[in-house]
């Protein structure tokens, strides 16, 4: 049996490294719910586009979203309908919601899935 030197040295066998990966959370959301929520914001933004039209045909803002889906005559004016319907909400959004803020200010609001759109 051959004795080894004091300078020779057995290998030790190469540790096995473990690749982890890990997944990093998204602050965005997923491609689908982000299309839903564009197409809630434009439909926010229909409604809003309609009020201000009956605004400025009938110089106030209508009690409600019905009120611009019908004709309608205000003080002698004929104007209406400034939307055909209201939009239905993309699913996980609530139904559109408006709000007078004084005579002149209004929003239209609608939220799902942690993002709210309002407008204008």
């Amino acid at each position: 049996m051959v004795m080894p030197c004091a300078h020779w040295r057995v290998p030790k066998a190469p540790r096995p490294w473990i690749l982890v990966s890990l997944p990093i959370p998204s602050r965005r959301p997923p491609p689908a719910f982000a299309a839903r929520a564009t197409r809630a914001r434009a439909d926010a933004q229909a409604i809003a586009g309609a009020v201000r039209q009956y605004q400025a045909t009938f110089g106030a803002l209508p009690d409600s979203i019905a009120d611009l889906t019908e004709a309608r005559t205000v003080s002698g004016t004929t104007g209406g309908p400034f939307l055909a319907r209201v939009p239905t909400p993309p699913n996980g959004f609530t139904p559109y919601q408006y709000a007078k803020q004084g005579d002149l200010n209004f929003t239209v609001t609608s939220s799902g899935g942690g993002v709210s759109v309002t407008a204008p």
